[in-house]
């Protein structure tokens, strides 16, 4: 059995594996982004991130549901605009 001839693609033509590394290198980026910037929120001012919690605690279900809704819309938005 002889071996196959390796196939060569184009130039301009990356690999399947290769086309979703940038997507994977962005998602982890701004996933430790977020996780830094909650981590030193917490590790800068712990009372007042506790005084949050609590008073997140106390807000009715409606509430925090609009400012889900609010705080996806404007994450969607700016990753659109820094993307587009």
């Amino acid at each position: 059995m002889r071996p196959r001839p390796a196939t060569r693609r184009p130039p301009g033509r990356p690999s399947p594996r290769r086309a979703e590394a940038p997507a994977l290198k962005l998602f982890l980026s701004a996933l430790g982004l977020a996780l830094a910037l909650e981590g030193a929120a917490y590790a800068l001012f712990p009372q007042a991130m506790r005084r949050m919690l609590d008073a997140v605690r106390a807000m009715p279900d409606s509430r925090l549901r609009l400012g889900g809704i609010v705080a996806t819309a404007l994450g969607v938005g700016l990753a659109w605009l820094a993307l587009g």
